[in-house]
């Protein structure tokens, strides 16, 4: 018989979403985020999950649970003053109704920025407030990335060790 094994706390669950946005999303979001064509170019699939993955990052962060596409985005757009609930609201569509090109080109020009502006600032506070100063010092970066697009290309983590 399996025993029970406690469930992450939420800040365990910050951490690891913050680790996993670092790894897995800065570098191509700060490459292609000014370039959204070429977010298109890698398909409709990878582009939802660009829009979504930070706003299932912030419902975990704000509930200290884990969601499905849909209860992240639904919770997203509860809050009046959300940046790019249109693109959010637009992305989950896509998932099952794939846009045309140029529908989905605008929104995201319009509204990807914004949206990764919201979601580092969030995370910025709230890594510091959980004393992880080195995550926090990462999601700076990353912010500053995104500013001073596309001349800093550079991973948020800073130079890779070998």
């Amino acid at each position: 018989m399996r025993t029970a094994l406690p469930r992450p706390g939420r800040s365990e669950l910050l951490v690891a979403g913050a680790e996993f946005a670092l790894d897995a999303l800065a570098e191509h979001v700060i490459d292609r985020a000014p370039r959204p064509d070429s977010l298109l170019a890698g398909g409709i699939r990878w582009t939802t999950k660009i829009v979504l993955f930070p706003v299932r990052f912030l419902f975990t962060a704000e509930t200290g649970r884990e969601a499905t596409n849909h209860a992240a985005v639904t919770h997203y757009l509860a809050h009046r003053d959300a940046p790019a609930a249109a693109l959010v609201s637009a992305a989950l569509g896509w998932r099952t109704d794939p846009p045309e090109g140029g529908h989905a080109l605008a929104m995201l020009r319009a509204h990807l920025l914004p949206l990764y502006r919201h979601y580092l600032d969030d995370h910025i506070e709230r890594l510091t407030a959980a004393v992880h100063p080195e995550l926090a010092a990462a999601f700076r970066r990353w912010r500053t990335a995104l500013e001073d697009r596309p001349a800093s290309a550079r991973h948020p983590r800073g130079p890779t060790q070998t």
